[in-house]
């Protein structure tokens, strides 16, 4: 059956590099639905997965005994057909890889018509939420988290890229206002990813 199902999603893809058909639909992706991606979210994108797509800052002003590490990776990578990204987040410890604390999906999201960043973390912690341009040659984003324990936060995130550094902000979000949590510098990395 597994084999019948793959065979046949494999026969939907056009030749010329569009999208599969919606599994027996009809609906067929076209390319122009493909491109109905905006622009500013293709370039961060490209921008996050370029080179080796690794990209690592120093924690050093944030680190203490309950937040050990000495620096926190991403790393990213092109999702199916270019339509998506996924990516993790790591933390270093004397300069080894100690594990993923959150997994990432970004994807243009159709339906919404809006750029989506869903996130898992380690704990079972699950966010989600738009971004979009900030006026200003960057993006901004606001998640809801979901945590285990029916928990439920809002954050914000601010960010935007100078050569090859990223520069994110993340708020915590109380009453509509913006709180200012954290800032990051994050330096893409030489070489090989290893995601």
């Amino acid at each position: 059956m597994f084999a019948q199902l793959l065979l046949g999603f494999m026969l939907t893809v056009p030749v010329d590099g569009g999208l599969p058909s919606d599994a027996g639909s009809g609906h067929v992706v076209t390319r122009a639905a493909r491109d109905t991606m905006p622009a500013w979210l293709r370039h961060d994108m490209e921008q996050l997965v370029a080179g080796t797509g690794r990209w690592i800052t120093d924690n050093s002003a944030y680190k203490s005994e309950g937040e050990p590490w000495d620096q926190y990776g991403i790393e990213w990578k092109w999702g199916f057909a270019k339509r998506s990204i996924t990516g993790r987040l790591f933390g270093l410890k004397d300069g080894k890889n100690i594990g993923t604390f959150w997994d990432f999906h970004m994807v243009w999201h159709p339906g919404r018509n809006e750029a989506i960043l869903f996130q898992w973390g380690s704990d079972g912690t699950m966010g989600e939420g738009p971004m979009k341009p900030d006026g200003k040659g960057g993006t901004a984003m606001e998640q809801t988290f979901h945590a285990p324990d029916g928990g439920r936060t809002r954050v914000g995130h601010q960010s935007r890229f100078e050569g090859n550094r990223h520069i994110t902000e993340s708020f915590d979000i109380k009453e509509g206002a913006w709180v200012p949590r954290r800032t990051y510098v994050w330096v893409l990395q030489p070489g090989e990813g290893t995601m």
